[in-house]
C-alpha cells in the first residue's frame, strides 16, 4: 500500500511539472507573438525585407510594428509599411530600439484611424513622414509635437478623412518644407492664416489639390512667404 501511494504521489508531481512547463511555453509563445522579425538570412524567412538602409514591409500583412531586426549590423534609415491594413500607431511600438537612425517613415494605403500622442518622439532624426491614403479624421500638436518639429521637413496627409484643424496643429513644425493635404475636402473651412501660421515660414510646397476649394480668405497664405501651391 505504501508503495502504491508513493507511486501515485510521483505521478501527481510529474503531471504538475508538465502542466507548468506547458503554461510557460504558452506564455513564451505569447511573448514571441508580440514581435515581428525582419532581416533574416536565407534559412529564416521573414515578412519584412532589408536592402541597404531600407526596411521594406510593404504588402507583408504586418499589423504589429513591434519589429525585431535580426541583423544587428543593419541600420534603418527608411521604413516602409504600405498596404498593411494597419489601424493604430502606438508610442514606442514602432521599431523599438531602432528609432534612432530612422529618417523616413512611410504608412501609405493603410486603415489608420488613430495615432497615439507622442508616437514619433522617439524618432530623433526623422525628416519625412508619409500618412497618405488612410482614415484619419483629426490630427493635432500632441502628435505633431515640438520634438518631431525639430527635424521634420516633409509631411504628407493626402487622401484622409480630416474634418478639422486648429491653429495649434502645425505650430511646432518650424522646419517643414512640404505639407500635403490634398484630397481632404472637409478641411476647406479651416484653410486660413491661423492654420497656415508663421510657424510654417519655411514651407515651400503646399499641396491642396482635389480639396474642392471654391472660396478662400484673401490673406489665407499671408504667412507663407516661400510657398509654392
Amino acid at each position: 500500500m505504501k508503495l502504491f501511494l508513493f507511486f501515485c504521489f510521483i505521478l501527481g508531481y510529474l503531471s504538475r511539472i508538465t502542466v507548468a512547463e506547458e503554461i510557460r511555453d504558452e506564455g513564451s509563445e505569447e511573448v514571441l507573438s508580440d514581435y515581428n522579425y525582419a532581416c533574416g538570412d536565407e534559412l529564416m524567412e521573414t515578412k519584412c525585407k532589408c536592402n541597404e538602409t531600407v526596411l521594406n514591409c510593404d504588402s507583408s500583412g504586418v499589423k504589429n510594428l513591434n519589429i525585431h531586426i535580426i541583423a544587428e549590423n543593419f541600420t534603418v534609415k527608411s521604413a516602409k509599411f504600405n498596404n498593411d491594413y494597419i489601424q493604430i500607431l502606438r508610442k514606442r511600438k514602432i521599431l523599438p530600439g531602432r528609432e534612432y537612425s530612422v529618417q523616413s517613415l512611410d504608412f501609405q494605403h493603410n486603415w489608420i484611424t488613430e495615432i497615439e500622442n507622442g508616437t514619433f518622439d522617439e524618432f530623433l532624426k526623422i525628416e519625412t513622414l508619409i500618412l497618405s491614403n488612410n482614415r484619419l479624421t483629426k490630427i493635432d500638436e500632441n502628435v505633431l509635437t515640438e520634438t518631431l518639429g525639430k527635424t521634420l521637413t516633409s509631411l504628407d496627409f493626402k487622401e484622409n478623412n480630416f474634418q478639422q484643424l486648429s491653429s495649434k496643429t502645425f505650430m511646432y513644425l518650424k522646419k517643414l518644407e512640404f505639407l500635403g493635404l490634398s484630397d481632404n475636402p472637409g478641411l476647406v473651412p479651416y484653410f486660413n492664416k491661423n492654420i497656415f501660421s508663421a510657424s510654417l515660414k519655411n514651407l515651400k510646397h503646399l499641396d491642396l489639390s482635389w480639396c474642392n476649394i471654391s472660396i478662400l480668405e484673401d490673406d489665407a497664405f499671408s504667412n507663407l512667404r516661400q510657398v509654392f501651391l
